[in-house]
Formats: structure tokens, C-alpha cells, sequence
């Protein structure tokens, strides 16, 4: 979606006019079996031994070719044979001659001699082989073997027989013989083909050179492999399933007839498609997962480890503020809020972390349990004698209990003021702040902010009243001080304790006679003061240590307090200048565990152990916080593309990021500062060159005609170069660009370019040619027929087998194709939903679920598919480009992993805002898959366009 935040905000009225602001190897294949067998796996062994070969020599044959067999002397003697040694002749071992073994000839097994198996080798099957074909060996072929060859083998050579050469003949030692020879076996020796022996090529036998067949003593031997291309590498998913999926690569000459993935001891067998693609549903732990292909082949080969990829199960805390802890499983508890002032509040999830792994998991929330959701928790507690969570939703004026085991939310009390909720329970309900069970009474006691004053009411948990409040302690109601700002609560017994902010105090409340006393205040002498403010905010937190004494966090001091209830005496526990440690940003509520105090660091996205006593800090959890202030955070994302090695993300904040998919590190890659150096980075939209590997950038300009410009920025410096502008190639100019793509070749890149808003409106399709810098209009909607372009919001995709773009319009609901070049210009068919199917002038083309609102648009060029994102059905959509058929492959109910867009009603004003979504769309790292660059998570996900399934990168 490339759109700007003030954009985003709103979601404009159906057929509006335009908004102003767009933001839219070596891979050689070694030739070397006897039989003609092509090396297609990608993990190949050394046939024989670690020590049976090596560079100059190889196993029989060797890498470097050499003696019999080498990679690049053909197989044992090679493909086009001729005499033992090569082609050209000379004695087996080298073309000018010697004997077998090497241009300095020695006996046929080395250099320096010794029998055919090594230069300190025995005879030709290992230094402490038997007869060729090694220790317990038979003849030179294997243990179960026959003749030097195979088991199932002719002479030493091959399964299809031959001589020790090859298919086509010749003897052992190859097309080019081997200047460096070695014996045939290698220069250190050991069998023909391995320094244990085993047969000749091959522990259980086979031909003279491998396992399964190939050279005789072959340097490597080819299996069946495979790669996975989903998950993607260092990723992560908050679901207990995935489905892993990728590509079969079979050895010439055979099939692959079984898959599976390994996780650990486990083993789940994988769908073999005629494609030689794979599929398998696997469960997965909490923590870190690795998924292991194995293959097995038609002739009984089999590579345990074709290919390998991470995944974690967890989900991501990054706004920790509110903790507690489950006695009852010895499990923290935390509300990740999920709140960012610049935009909205969203749906929050209650996490469970174990505390000796650290291993977050979704427990309720938007992808869990049933209910009411919370948009922004204010505190938490746990009820043991009834094994339930409570939450405190002030936002939406509510307390809801939660099922511990499967997250099902249940109204306990609800506010009047709440018209997304059932009203349960009267009496007031203000500006709540923090609950505390109290279990010698079976109630909920809540503290408010209420001006003038504050008061604490409490929820009836049982009996025909359950869920009605009732003031304890308020201007009216209770003894005492009253306060005026309160917070945290606690409770022991007949006695609740509370932080007042207002008055930097810490209060008693006697639950008998509601009387209130202040047991410690700043200025009474008792220690150091509470952390003072002109304002009054924060949640912070009140716990008991094992003594009885009092835990406060401090949200201005950002420091923990011990507070003695006997006597209000105050001792800081932990702070910058107390214990050792990162210091706390944002620091919130607290929960213990032993000897130990768990402080939840809200905006720092951290939960931090600290040590009673000695106030030593240590981090026991990290994640990524929306934040502004690194440039190693994504915070405001406008667009994402990439290429096979890493992510790029565009900001708000005129940043570009990259994000590497092996370790999913996130960093600066090129921003406005003195640091780098070209045009200033205000673009709309990214794009990769596949030929050169540099970044492009659309830059919209201002409203001024004809500023806007198109980049470069190089992928290793982040320096920027200008391609296109006023002053740099020729052609109409550019005004506010949305959209860009890039031809593979790297010849050329389009973009869409607004010339003017009124109607009618001035809407081009602008080719931009990337070695000059000019540029052509090829498609203006003002020219020709078809349906005009009024509101193309997502950018725009290319589908270069067709020779066209696509283009989506919000304003109409239709998805069009532009011909990219004569006579193909203009609009040639479009692809549409249709506005109002009863209208018969509505154009309706292609079938499936309507399309309402398209941001985010990419295609993939091998396939010509569009992929948009639909903001107000919150679904991922792809068009065929044949059939027009459109198909909705990604939604929060369909795929699993995390979350792709929240709806958002605000009960203060009963209205609704836009959800949080996604920003953008790009073609993925490996076949089948997209980037999806999130608003909600501030994080880029991989999606699966089969299942749906997406996981996101890992920090």
C-alpha cells in the first residue's frame, strides 16, 4: 500500500477522486558415473574415504580428475574412453604417460609407489584392506559384490558394465590421466576409492566408484536432493502447524519415490506431486524447529539432509507492559498491547512464557480463543483458587475473565459507556487502572482515576450479583486520605495496598472498615522519594517479595523501590545507579518468581529479571518495539521489495532498511544523513534490478509539474544515484509516481504517474528506460477507449509474458491490463468485481469474490499472477490472467501464521476506522512466495501463495 499515514487514516467513499499523496557458482555438474549417471543432487559424498582423495588426486579419480576417475577425467576412465589413461593415450595415470598412478608414474597406486590402494597403501582396497573392495571385502566391487563393478555389476566399472572406465570404454584412469596422479585411490592412499576400505568405491558395495554406482573410486558420487522454499530460513509463526514446501531434485536415471521432514526424532511423510514438488503438514514445538528434507530415490539412495531451514514457534512481545504470573503452571503472563500512538490501538494477545526457555506463545487474542478482544490491557491478574485470568480493558470499559487452557474470553463486567459490549453489572465504572483479586472476600478490586479524585471499587466474582461494582474507597465512601491518582493494588489478606501517583504515596486500605492511611509519601524521611512528574501516567507496578515487603516500580525514576509496610521505609532496588545492567526505558508492572523480580519494559519491548537482593538487571526476553529511534527498527512502512538474499523496506521517515532473510538481522541500509550521499530519499515505492542487484526507488516529487525522479541505491554503500528526472534522459516528465517495476533484464521500469486530479483525470502508464534515464508515456487514459483510470491506489505489477501491466483502480472496483508496447497500447481487457452487480452498465469480467478496496499490487513476471491486498475485506487476492478468475489465498482465517490486518471500531465515538494492514506486496525469495510488508507488526512476513501460510523474519 503506498500510501502516507494521514492517508491511511481514513478510507475514502466509493468512486473518490484520487489521493494527492502516493505512497504507495559454480553449479557444474561432475560427469562421473560408469553407467552415464548426471550429478543432479545438490550434497554429493567423496566416494570411499575422507582420506581416499583429495584436490590433486581425489578417491580414484580425485577432484582435480587425475587418476582413475576423476571429476573432470571422465568416470573411471572416461565417458569417451579411451585406453587407462586418457584419450591421447600414455599408460594408465596420465596423458604423458607413466604408470597408472602419475606423470612421475611409480606402480599403479601412487607417487611413490606401493600397491594400487595408496602410496602406503596394500593392495587395491585399503591399507588394511583385503582384496580390492576392502576389509571384509569380496572381490573388488564390494562385500555383497560381484566383480569389481557392483553388486548387481559387470566388470569394475558400472552396473551397464564395461571396463574400469566407463560407458563407453576405456580403462581406469581417465580422459586426461592426471598430471599429480596419485594412486588410483587418491595420493594419500587407502582403497581404491576410501582410506577404510570397503569396496572398491563404496562401503556397502555397488560398482567400482560409489555406493550406488559410478566411477570406479569416483571423487564424488551424486544423490537425490531437494530444496525447501517454505518456510524461508530464519523465520518464525506463532502456529503449532506449517506446511513445508519446496522442490525434488532427482539424479538422471531415476525418481524420487519417498520424501518426509524430519523435526527432530520425528519424521512426517511428504506428498510427492508429478512436478517432483513436495508438501508436508509438521507440527511444531515451542522454540526453534529445525525442518531436515529426506529423499530417497528408485535406486534405494538416500539423502537424509537434502536441505534444511529454521523455524520458530513463538509469538512476538513488543509492548510487554503488563505482566502477572500463573502460580498454578509456573508460567509468566504477559498482554502485549500492541499500541502505537501513530496510528491506532489494536487488538492486544495474552502471551504465556515459559520461564526457563523464554518461549512466548499466543494464549488469547485475535488468533485465539473466543470472546470480546481486548484493544489495550491495563492490567492483569490470576485468580488460583479458580484458575482464571482477569484483564482490565479501561479503553473499552470492561473486565473479562479468561479460560487459562483455550483463551476463551468471557464478559465480567462491562461499562454502560461500551456499546461493543453486553452492559453486565452496575455501578460505576471510570478510568480504570488496575486490578488485585481479593480472595477473603470473592471480589475484583479496581483503582480508577476519576477527576477530582480517585476511588477503588470492587466486581462481585459469584452469586446473583456477579459483575456488579461497588464503591470501597472515595470522597464518600471510606476514612482517610483520599487519593487522587491511583494504580498499582495489591492485596494480603484483609489489606490492599495502592500507588498514588498524585500524591507519591503508597496507601493502606483496611477491607474491614475501608479505611485508608498513607504508610509512605516523598519528603516524610523515610528514603529516597517517588520519581515526580507534572503529569500523571504510566502503569506501574506493585508486588510482595518473600518477606512481605513491597515492590514499586517507579515510572518516572524508571527504578524498582522496596517499601516496608510496617514502617513506609523506601530503598531503591534496582535503577541506573543501583545493580548492574541495561537500565529500564518504559518501565511498567512487575511480577515475582523466587528469588527474582520480573519487570516489564513496555516500549524497549523487554521483560528483565531482577535479582533480590542486589537489584542486578538481566534480560530475559527481547523483541522488536515500533520505534522510531533505531534505524535497525521498521517503524512506518511504506513499501517492500527484495531480492534471493535479503529484504528491503521503505519509511515513512525517509529510511531504507534491509532485512536479511539467513539471520533475519534488520539494518540501515541508506537514509538522509551525511552518511550517504545522491538525491534525498523520499520515494513512494521499491523495486530490486534483478541484472545489476541495486535498489530502485519512484520518487513522487511535489506538486510542482514535473519533479518527481527515479533512483538508485547501491545494496553495499547505500549511496544514491540519480537515473531519471527534469535533467537526466528525455520524455515527458514525472510528476506524482505510485508503483514501480522492473523488467529482469534490467532494461526498463515502469511506473504509474498522476498528472492531474480533476476530471477528467490525467493518469499515465510511464516507461522509463533505466540505462538513459528517458522516459515514455505508453498508456494515458485520456486516449483511446476503455474504462478510464481514476484511482489506481496499489501501484502496479508486470506481466512481461503477456507484454503488459496491471493495474488496479480503488474507484471502480477493475483490475486492468495495459499493453506495454505497440500495437498493445491502451486498456486491452480488464479484470473487475463489479460495484454493483445489478447494474447492468457495472462492469462485471472474471469470477470469485468481489474486490472492494485494492492497495498493495505486485505480479509475479514468470506467471503473470496479480496479487492485491484488499484493505476492506482484509484479504489477499490473486487474479488468474487467463480466466479473470479471481481467488482470495490469504485472510486472518485462512493460512496460518501471524495476523494480516485488524478491524478497528472505536467504542468512544461507536465509529469505524481503517483497519491495520498491509502496506505493500513484492515477489518473494523462492518460487511461489510473496513479501508482505505488515502495518500491524511493523515486520516483513513470507507468504505461501499455495496455502496461505506465511511466517515473518525474524529480528
Amino acid at each position: 500500500m503506498h500510501l502516507s499515514p494521514q492517508e491511511q487514516r481514513t478510507i475514502p467513499a466509493k468512486r473518490h477522486p484520487m489521493l494527492e499523496s502516493p505512497v504507495s557458482v559454480r553449479s557444474a555438474l561432475l560427469m562421473c558415473a560408469c553407467i552415464a549417471l548426471a550429478c543432479g543432487a545438490p550434497t554429493t559424498t567423496t566416494d570411499g574415504g575422507t582420506s581416499g582423495g583429495g584436490a590433486a588426486g581425489g578417491s580414484a579419480g580425485g577432484v582435480g580428475g587425475g587418476d582413475a576417475g576423476g571429476a573432470s577425467g571422465g568416470t573411471a576412465g572416461g565417458t569417451s574412453g579411451g585406453t587407462a589413461g586418457g584419450t591421447s593415450g600414455g599408460t594408465a595415470g596420465g596423458t604423458s604417460g607413466g604408470t597408472a598412478g602419475g606423470t612421475s608414474g611409480g606402480t599403479a597406486g601412487g607417487t611413490s609407489g606401493g600397491t594400487a590402494g595408496g602410496t602406503s597403501g596394500g593392495t587395491a582396497g585399503g591399507t588394511s584392506g583385503g582384496t580390492a573392495g576392502g576389509t571384509s571385502g569380496g572381490t573388488a566391487g564390494g562385500t555383497s559384490g560381484g566383480t569389481a563393478g557392483g553388486t548387481s555389476g559387470g566388470t569394475a566399472g558400472g552396473t551397464s558394465g564395461g571396463t574400469a572406465g566407463g560407458t563407453s570404454g576405456g580403462t581406469a584412469g581417465g580422459t586426461s590421466g592426471g598430471t599429480s596422479g596419485g594412486t588410483a585411490g587418491g595420493t594419500s592412499g587407502g582403497t581404491a576409492g576410501g582410506t577404510s576400505g570397503g569396496t572398491a568405491g563404496g562401503t556397502s558395495g555397488g560398482t567400482a566408484g560409489g555406493t550406488a554406482g559410478g566411477t570406479a573410486g569416483g571423487g564424488m558420487m551424486a544423490q537425490p536432493g531437494g530444496t525447501i522454499d517454505f518456510p524461508f530460513g530464519h523465520s518464525e509463526t506463532p502456529t503449532p502447524l506449517t506446511r513445508v514446501r519446496g522442490r525434488l531434485s532427482p539424479v538422471a536415471g531415476s525418481t524420487i519415490v519417498a520424501a518426509s521432514i524430519l523435526v527432530g526424532a520425528s519424521s512426517y511423510p511428504a506428498a510427492i506431486s508429478p512436478d517432483a514438488t513436495f508438501r508436508a503438514d509438521v507440527p511444531l514445538a515451542a522454540g526453534a524447529n529445525v525442518l531436515t528434507l529426506s529423499v530417497t530415490d528408485s535406486l534405494g539412495r538416500t539423502n537424509a539432509s537434502a536441505a534444511s531451514t529454521t523455524l520458530t514457534r513463538r509469538h512476538e512481545v513488543r509492548n510487554p507492559r503488563v505482566i502477572t504470573y500463573d502460580t498454578l503452571r509456573d508460567r509468566l503472563l504477559a498482554y502485549d498491547n500492541l499500541y502505537d500512538a501513530a496510528y491506532f490501538t489494536k487488538a492486544g494477545t495474552l502471551v504465556s512464557i515459559d520461564p526457563t526457555t523464554n518461549v512466548a506463545l499466543a494464549l488469547s487474542g485475535p488468533t485465539r480463543g473466543t470472546g470480546l478482544l481486548v484493544r489495550n490491557a491495563d492490567d492483569l491478574a490470576y485468580d488460583s483458587e479458580r484458575d482464571v485470568i482477569y484483564v482490565l480493558d479501561a479503553f473499552q470499559g470492561i473486565v473479562l475473565q479468561i479460560d487459562p487452557v483455550n483463551g476463551n474470553r468471557t464478559l465480567l463486567s462491562g461499562s454502560a459507556s461500551n456499546p461493543a459490549s453486553t452492559n453486565l453489572g452496575t455501578g460505576p465504572f471510570g478510568s480504570a487502572r488496575s486490578i488485585a483479586v481479593d480472595t477473603v472476600n470473592d471480589r475484583l478490586l479496581v483503582t480508577t482515576n476519576a477527576a477530582p479524585t480517585a476511588y477503588v471499587f470492587a466486581i462481585a466474582l459469584t452469586g446473583a450479583g456477579r459483575g456488579n461494582r461497588t464503591t470501597i474507597a472515595s470522597s464518600t465512601v471510606g476514612t482517610g486520605t483520599v487519593p487522587t491518582s491511583a494504580n498499582p493494588i495489591v492485596v494480603a489478606g484483609t489489606l490492599a495496598y495502592l500507588q498514588d501517583y498524585g500524591l507519591h504515596a503508597i496507601f493502606r486500605i483496611d477491607l474491614t472498615t475501608n479505611a485508608r492511611t498513607i504508610i509512605s509519601q516523598n519528603n516524610d524521611g523515610k528514603g529516597p522519594n517517588f520519581g515526580t512528574s507534572g503529569s500523571v501516567s504510566g502503569v506501574p507496578g506493585l508486588a510482595f517479595d518473600s518477606n512481605g515487603d513491597l515492590l514499586a516500580t517507579d515510572f518516572y525514576a524508571n527504578a524498582v523501590l522496596r517499601v516496608v509496610p510496617s514502617t513506609g521505609v523506601r530503598t531503591v532496588v534496582s535503577s541506573t545507579a543501583v545493580g548492574t545492567g541495561t537500565g529500564f526505558v518504559d518501565i511498567g508492572r512487575l511480577a515475582r518468581r523466587s528469588g527474582t523480580a520480573i519487570v516489564a519494559d513496555g516500549q524497549s519491548g523487554r521483560l528483565v529479571d531482577v535479582a533480590l537482593p542486589g537489584g542486578n538487571r538481566t534480560t530475559r526476553l527481547q523483541s522488536r518495539p515500533p520505534s522510531p529511534v533505531s534505524g535497525s527498527l521498521i517503524y512506518l512502512p511504506v513499501a517492500v521489495a527484495g531480492d534471493a538474499r535479503r529484504a528491503y523496506v521503505l519509511e515513512t521517515l525517509a529510511k531504507v532498511l534491509a532485512v536479511d532473510y539467513a539471520t533475519g538481522n534488520t539494518t540501515l541500509l541508506s537514509a538522509n544523513t551525511a552518511a550517504y550521499t545522491g538525491p534525498a530519499i523520499a520515494g513512494s515505492d521499491l523495486a530490486t534490478d534483478p541484472a545489476t542487484g541495486r535498489l530502485l526507488s519512484i520518487q513522487p516529487g511535489t506538486n510542482v509539474a514535473g519533479t518527481g525522479h527515479l533512483i538508485s541505491i547501491d545494496p553495499t554503500s547505500g549511496n544514491r544515484a540519480l537515473i531519471s528526472a527534469p535533467d537526466a534522459g528525455l520524455g515527458p516528465s514525472l510528476w506524482r509516481s505510485r508503483g514501480l517495476a522492473v523488467a529482469p533484464n534490467g532494461s526498463d521500469a515502469w511506473t504509474l504517474d498522476v498528472r492531474s486530479f480533476n476530471n477528467p483525470f490525467q493518469i499515465y502508464v510511464m516507461r522509463i528506460a533505466l540505462g538513459t534515464g528517458d522516459r515514455t508515456v505508453i498508456y494515458d487514459n485520456n486516449v483511446g477507449g476503455g474504462t478510464t483510470l481514476i484511482s489506481p491506489q496499489g501501484g502496479l505489477g508486470v506481466d512481461l509474458t503477456r507484454n503488459r501491466a496491471l493495474v488496479c483502480d480503488e474507484a471502480t472496483d477493475v483490475a486492468f491490463t495495459v499493453g506495454l508496447g505497440p500495437p498493445n497500447t491502451g486498456v486491452i481487457a480488464s479484470f473487475s468485481s463489479g460495484d454493483d452487480p445489478s447494474d447492468p452498465t457495472d462492469l462485471v469480467v472474471g469470477t470469485g469474490p468481489d474486490f472492494e478496496y485494492e492497495l498493495g499490487v505486485t505480479a509475479d513476471p514468470a506467471v503473470g499472477r496479480l496479487y492485491l491486498w484488499d484493505e476492506l475485506n482484509m484479504g489477499l487476492f490473486a487474479i488468474d490472467p487467463s480466466t479473470a478468475a479471481r481467488t482470495v489465498i490469504a485472510s486472518n482465517t485462512l493460512g496460518r501464521g501471524p495476523m494480516l490486518a485488524q478491524p478497528f471500531t472505536d467504542p468512544r465515538n461507536g465509529g469505524a476506522d481503517n483497519p491495520v494492514d498491509i502496506a505493500d506486496l513484492a515477489i518473494g525469495p523462492t518460487p511461489g512466495t510473496l513479501l508482505v510488508l505488515s502495518n500491524m507488526d511493523n515486520a516483513v512476513l513470507i507468504l505461501d501463495v499455495e496455502t496461505g501460510d506465511r511466517v515473518s523474519v525474524l529480528p
